[in-house]
């Protein structure tokens, strides 16, 4: 925990070492306690504003330090698995491809269906990374499942943890604007200005709200913004 004292704190600290300056004599006691006239060992005024600052301290440290549920303290490369079913309904057009076969423009290839409203349309995509150095800027992010690729996020300012530099130095996924419907566009730093750190800080907002990086501020927020497919 990082040692903090207010303004205020070391205003009483300063007293001790000039009691005339702060207001009110000082006498010595037989027992070397140091009292004003109030009677009040200064000792003991001095204790309970120390802890009182500890005591924020440690609340300030919890909600600024503490460590995210998801962040990326290594890259991970991605093993290019994808054993994703051949196309049992794709039609040609609109779909771009009927088979596994037919995607051959990139690595891995695999013909998938798409969602929403295109539902019944398919088209290929292709691992476009299996490691950060594969990328030119943000991380290799490896697909969720079986239709997901492999990809380069370009969004967001680090890789790992150790891009963030110190406190709180935790690089985390963000959503964009879109919220759930297109999921973690980059990953981003924490920072001391932040107002939240997971998710699960912006339950007040409602199920649906979400803790992202808020671009225009600099530092992540609370958010329920969402895209309708």
């Amino acid at each position: 925990m990082n040692q903090r004292f207010s303004g205020s704190t070391v205003a009483v600290l300063t007293c001790l070492g000039a009691a005339v300056a702060c207001g009110g004599s000082v006498q010595a006691t037989s027992d070397a306690a140091v009292v004003p006239d109030g009677g009040q060992s200064v000792d003991s005024a001095v204790d309970a504003r120390i802890d009182a600052v500890v005591v924020n301290d440690a609340a300030l440290d919890a909600k600024l330090v503490r460590t995210p549920l998801k962040h990326r303290l290594a890259s991970v490369a991605c093993d290019g698995v994808r054993t994703v079913p051949e196309p049992t309904n794709a039609t040609n057009p609109p779909s771009s491809c009927n088979k596994h076969a037919d995607c051959t423009q990139g690595k891995n290839g695999r013909c998938v269906q798409g969602f929403g409203w295109s539902a019944n349309v398919y088209s290929c995509n292709y691992d476009v990374c299996q490691t950060d150095s594969d990328c030119k800027e943000g991380p290799c992010v490896c697909g969720e499942g079986l239709v997901a690729p492999d990809v380069c996020l370009t969004m967001g300012n680090c890789r790992v943890d150790a891009d963030c530099g110190g406190s709180p130095g935790f690089c985390s996924p963000t959503f964009g604007g879109c919220g759930n419907y297109t999921g973690v566009i980059g990953y981003a730093c924490h920072t001391p200005k932040d107002e939240c750190i997971d998710d699960g800080d912006c339950a007040k907002m409602g199920q649906r709200a979400y803790c992202a990086l808020d671009t225009v501020v600099g530092y992540w927020k609370c958010s329920v913004s969402e895209c309708a497919g």
